[in-house]
């Protein structure tokens, strides 16, 4: 099945808003900023990288349907977005670069999704403002097993 990766629109909201929603998650901020995992009008995911230096970015979330998951279809989304963040980052500056990094925190059980997607654990300071951060004011954090993690580029 051929899937493909782009920006979602306006009109793909409320389904991209269901699936991050059967996931006790939300679409964080516009949604035109999220990138999309479909198959021709089918929409199976999305997820949504921040650019934070010329070489460094982080992932804020990436969520697939309930159904779809442990079928490949997370890898298929993450994977693109890892290898080349400057193309499924929107407003992305600069040239593709080696060495260069992206950052995210595990939440619940998805640390071993990360791990088998080339991810490693670090430590939170490692990560940028205000992400090192993020877990320090939430009342969840001792329930969810927050892991901060880094993939580095070649």
């Amino acid at each position: 099945m051929p899937y493909q990766i782009e920006f979602a629109t306006a009109a793909e909201e409320d389904v991209l808003s269901s699936i991050f929603s059967a996931s006790d998650m939300a679409v964080v901020g516009a949604i035109e900023d999220h990138v999309i995992l479909k198959d021709h009008a089918a929409i199976y995911g999305g997820g949504l990288l921040y650019q934070l230096d010329i070489n460094l970015f982080h992932l804020l979330t990436i969520v697939v349907q309930v159904d779809g998951r442990s079928c490949g279809l997370g890898k298929k989304l993450l994977q693109p977005m890892l290898e080349n963040p400057w193309k499924y980052c929107r407003d992305a500056v600069g040239e593709p670069q080696q060495n260069y990094r992206v950052t995210t925190v595990s939440r619940g059980c998805s640390r071993g999704f990360y791990l088998k997607n080339g991810l490693i654990d670090c430590a939170f300071d490692q990560l940028r403002e205000p992400f090192n951060r993020q877990c320090d004011v939430c009342p969840d954090v001792l329930q969810c097993g927050s892991a901060a993690m880094v993939y580095q580029g070649q």
